[in-house]
């Protein structure tokens, strides 16, 4: 493509990028990034996953997000899971905020990243850092959130909220909250 100046579409683009990407080699996807006339949000976030899952380079990673223009829930979710993954947890809470103030809504993908059993990000990353942090502010925060978005009857979502709780002390509150949960599972 490059060699020959054959310009495809951007989903052979799209495709070549994501080779690229799961080959963990971001030089090669940047080449074919920057030589694209026509970007969609799916060559961003191909890019933003090349740098944040596979090279490791959140620097570039933020440069990106920063760069795109129109950040939907696989780019933030890619972007916060890769904080705390990187134990930034400080980082991800206050960008788990931003995503919601910005329009994006979480999503079930949103919601357990660090549920093995799951290929789930955004709330699974945030629940943790916010466990981590032992913030009950944002725990609080957050809790509503998972109400609101009418997640919290899952019997994984719900159990990754009664781990927040308990790590934060809220001992009483995980206690109710496991109580609810319609189906009891191993996780919870």
């Amino acid at each position: 493509m490059l060699v020959s100046g054959f310009v495809p579409v951007a989903f052979v683009s799209n495709c070549i990028l994501q080779m690229y990407a799961r080959c963990a080699d971001a030089v090669y996807a940047r080449r074919v990034f920057d030589a694209m006339p026509r970007r969609d949000t799916v060559s961003w976030n191909t890019m933003l996953t090349a740098h944040c899952v596979h090279s490791g380079d959140i620097t570039t990673a933020i440069s990106l997000f920063d760069a795109m223009p129109n950040p939907d829930a696989v780019s933030w979710n890619a972007l916060i899971s890769s904080y705390c993954q990187r134990g930034m947890y400080r980082e991800s809470v206050p960008l788990f905020l931003e995503m919601a103030h910005s329009g994006v809504a979480s999503d079930w993908t949103t919601f357990a990243v660090l549920l093995k059993s799951r290929d789930d990000f955004t709330y699974g990353s945030v629940l943790k850092a916010c466990a981590a942090l032992q913030s009950l502010e944002f725990r609080l925060i957050v809790h509503d959130k998972v109400i609101k978005s009418e997640l919290g009857s899952d019997a994984f979502v719900a159990s990754t909220v009664v781990d927040m709780c308990c790590k934060c002390g809220m001992m009483t509150d995980a206690q109710k909250l496991h109580d609810r949960i319609g189906r009891q599972e191993l996780v919870s």
